[in-house]
């Protein structure tokens, strides 16, 4: 045989080894990542998995808190973890973990206490909590238009100030004035 025909023909079976080698990997990690992500069917009076962990979604702020689950919720039911978190979501992964989400509305309390003051449009705006959420917006302030405020103080508020409480937002705005 000539070695050149040996070496291209040695080449080509390679190529074609190594796609398929290629293809079945990707088969491979197809099957095991739907394998993963597929929903794990428990009935509702059936023993949960013993680890359960509780969280928080506070839609007003988007902050998410790690909860302690109540010690009686070791060998619950399904049925049971739903009626102590009404409202909640239930994910229970392949590993064998359980995770009950539940949507709460308003500020977590980290941000509850804090007033953010800017501008909104042509006037002052108070928000609850620490940033400009429009779900959150407490009030605009017709009375305190930015052509009343100095150069310096509409700096400050275009990038908005975080104060403590609404008499935070009382001394803030009576230094604005004066």
């Amino acid at each position: 045989m000539n070695p050149v025909v040996v070496r291209r023909f040695a080449v080509a079976a390679t190529c074609i080894a190594l796609a398929c080698c290629l293809a079945a990997g990707y088969r491979f990690s197809s099957w095991l990542r739907s394998s993963l992500n597929r929903p794990v069917v428990v009935k509702p009076h059936e023993v949960l998995p013993p680890r359960i962990s509780v969280k928080i979604h506070y839609r007003g702020c988007g902050h998410v808190a790690e909860a302690r689950p109540p010690a009686e919720t070791a060998g619950a039911t399904l049925e049971q973890v739903l009626s102590e978190h009404p409202g909640s979501r239930v994910t229970i992964s392949g590993d064998g973990g359980v995770e009950v989400v539940s949507e709460v509305d308003g500020l977590c309390p980290d941000d509850a206490p804090y007033r953010f003051v800017c501008l909104r449009g042509d006037h002052v705006a108070v928000y609850y909590g620490r940033s400009r959420l429009e779900g959150n917006l407490k009030e605009v302030r017709l009375d305190l238009p930015v052509t009343r405020l100095s150069s310096r103080d509409a700096g400050t508020l275009r990038k908005g100030e975080v104060v403590l409480g609404d008499a935070g937002v009382s001394r803030l705005l009576e230094g604005l004035v004066d």
